[in-house]
C-alpha cells in the first residue's frame, strides 16, 4: 500500500536513446538510398557519354564514307546502327538504376519490418515482466 519509488527517470532515459538510435538508422538508410540513387544516375550518365562519343566516331566514319557513292547506304546504316546503340544504352543505364532503387527501397522495408518486430518482441516482453511482477506482488 506503500508509495512506489520512481526509477529515478531510467526510464525515459533508455526511450530516448532508443528513439535516438532509431533515428539515427533511419537517416542512415535514406542516407544510403540518396546514395544509391547518384550512383545510378552517374552510371547512366557514364554510359550516355560512351553512347555519344560511339555515336561521333561512327558519324565521322559515314562522313568520310559519304564521300564515295557506293558506301553512303553503309554510311547511313552505320549512323541508324550508333542510333540503335545509344538508345539501347541509356535504356539499359535507366533499368539498372531503376533496379537497384528497387533493390534499396525493398531492403529499407525489410529493415524497418525488422525494427518494427524487435521493439512488438521488446514490449512483449516487458508487458511480461511486468504482469508477472504483479502477480508476484498478489
Amino acid at each position: 500500500m506503500g508509495v512506489k519509488k520512481g526509477d529515478g527517470g531510467q526510464k525515459t532515459r533508455s526511450s530516448n536513446s532508443a528513439a535516438a538510435a532509431a533515428a539515427a538508422r533511419r537517416a542512415a538508410v535514406e542516407a544510403a538510398v540518396r546514395a544509391a540513387v547518384t550512383a545510378a544516375a552517374a552510371a547512366e550518365a557514364a554510359a550516355t557519354r560512351a553512347v555519344a562519343a560511339a555515336a561521333a566516331a561512327a558519324a565521322a566514319r559515314a562522313a568520310a564514307a559519304a564521300a564515295r557513292p557506293v558506301a553512303a547506304a553503309a554510311a547511313a546504316t552505320a549512323a541508324r546502327a550508333a542510333d540503335a546503340a545509344a538508345a539501347t544504352a541509356a535504356t539499359a543505364a535507366a533499368i539498372r538504376a531503376r533496379h537497384q532503387l528497387q533493390r534499396e527501397r525493398r531492403r529499407q522495408q525489410q529493415q524497418q519490418q525488422q525494427r518494427q518486430r524487435q521493439q512488438q518482441q521488446q514490449r512483449q516482453q516487458r508487458q511480461g515482466r511486468s504482469s508477472s511482477s504483479s502477480n508476484k506482488a498478489g
